[in-house]
């Protein structure tokens, strides 16, 4: 990535309303972002928009964001940041480790509270600086 590449986020969500202010909230933030109904519609986008960072609802009709983050693991180039966000948190550490979570998000949640998570992950990642700056500024 070099400076001036957007960073990429997929939001995915069943809540057309929640995923319409989120995308929203994300791009007015700076960050190239991109909506997902579904786990089926997420993949899809993983593949083709290949984001930086995914943020995933747990409870979905599809499958739900568990799923999901399984199943990013025989995809190319997953993201490197994965929140799972949920309004009834309770996994047990297993879980969090077979879905490779690098955040738990409750809901509900602010935009900014993510950008400060990821720019923090992907600091701990490795991710270039430079690319981060415009976004924890």
């Amino acid at each position: 990535m070099n400076g001036t590449e957007s960073i990429r986020i997929l939001i995915v969500d069943d809540d057309p309303t929640l995923l319409t202010l989120l995308v929203e909230e994300f791009r007015y933030l700076g960050l190239e972002a991109h909506g997902a109904g579904s786990v089926t519609e997420g993949l899809e986008l993983v593949q083709r928009k290949k984001p930086h960072i995914i943020i995933t609802d747990l409870a979905m009709p599809d499958g739900g964001g568990e799923s999901l983050l399984i199943r990013l693991k025989t995809v190319q180039d997953p993201p490197l940041c994965r929140f799972l966000t949920s309004g009834d948190i309770r996994l047990n550490n297993q879980a969090y480790e077979l879905m490779e979570v690098d955040r738990l998000i409750p809901k509900p949640y602010q935009p900014e509270q993510v950008v400060k998570l990821a720019v923090e992950v992907l600091t701990e990642k490795g991710f270039p600086e430079r690319a981060l700056l415009a976004l924890s500024a």
